[in-house]
């Protein structure tokens, strides 16, 4: 008896816990460049990997994928997610990403500006999200 609700009770802990599903978030101009986090079930603060795009250049927080950057600042509310890639070196900023997002029943539109040192500035979307 023990045994068989100890087993019912750890099915019913995977069957009501969260799913740790992991995507890639990219919020693009559309042409030339792009921001792409991999959100985890913990959401963006907790986001590792990171890429950025502009024309043929690439920055990745995964080794070997480009020029090598790290999180600097990521923070997601309902409204807004706002989040900075450094030099691997924290000397500076590489790219910042400011995105708002607005729901009306099941239409989201997101978008925002995507800023890259020394690159430029783009009004960006969010497709995706």
């Amino acid at each position: 008896m023990i045994m068989r609700l100890a087993a019912a009770a750890g099915l019913m802990s995977i069957w009501t816990s969260p799913a740790l599903a992991t995507e890639w978030f990219i919020c693009s101009d559309g042409e030339k460049a792009s921001f792409g986090v991999l959100v985890g079930s913990l959401g963006v603060g907790s986001a590792t990997d990171f890429t950025v795009s502009v024309g043929d250049k690439i920055w990745s927080t995964k080794q070997g994928e480009g020029i090598p950057i790290v999180k600097s600042q990521a923070y997601e509310n309902d409204s807004m997610l706002l989040a900075d890639v450094a030099a691997e070196d924290l000397s500076s900023v590489v790219a910042e990403l400011r995105v708002f997002k607005s729901a009306e029943a099941d239409a989201i539109a997101t978008g925002g500006t995507l800023r890259v040192a020394g690159e430029g500035v783009w009004a960006v979307s969010c497709p995706n999200e």
